[in-house]
């Protein structure tokens, strides 16, 4: 792990202006994830994972196409593996899906299921089950 403050220049290939135009890939909602000074090598997906190549070797068309909105958290995962040097620095937004707050199908799901089932009893939750006694002497390790 590389520590700014213990190690002098550990990410200049984001902080120096001219190492940033070669090793930063802006992502941007539907546009082709190019990077570049001269925006000159891309990344497409091979197999299951990422790839960088040279335009010249491939075109613009096989570079993936940014979905910050794909509902699939899939791409944006591996994007978020991708480490220098031989991958550039993905910055922006990774994904934007419209989606109900987390608490808020939490909740929903328990108000469904008292509807469903009633509101239930504590201790009937706490006898229910595989449940059984210690007695004296039966200490676990």
């Amino acid at each position: 792990q590389n520590c700014n403050i213990f190690n002098d220049h550990a990410f200049t290939y984001v902080t120096d202006k001219e190492a940033r135009k070669e090793e930063v890939l802006y992502l941007e909602h539907g546009k082709p994830a190019i990077f570049g000074d001269e925006r000159k090598r891309g990344l497409r997906l091979r197999g299951t994972g990422l790839e960088v190549f040279d335009l010249a070797d491939g075109g613009e068309d096989e570079a993936i196409v940014w979905d910050e909105t794909q509902p699939s958290p899939a791409i944006p995962f591996l994007m978020s593996q991708v480490l220098p040097p031989f991958y550039p620095t993905p910055i922006g937004v990774f994904r934007a899906v419209d989606d109900i707050p987390y608490e808020t199908g939490v909740i929903d799901q328990i108000e469904h299921e008292t509807q469903r089932r009633g509101p239930g009893k504590l201790e009937q939750l706490l006898y229910s089950g595989d449940t059984w006694e210690v007695g004296a002497g039966e200490r676990g390790a």
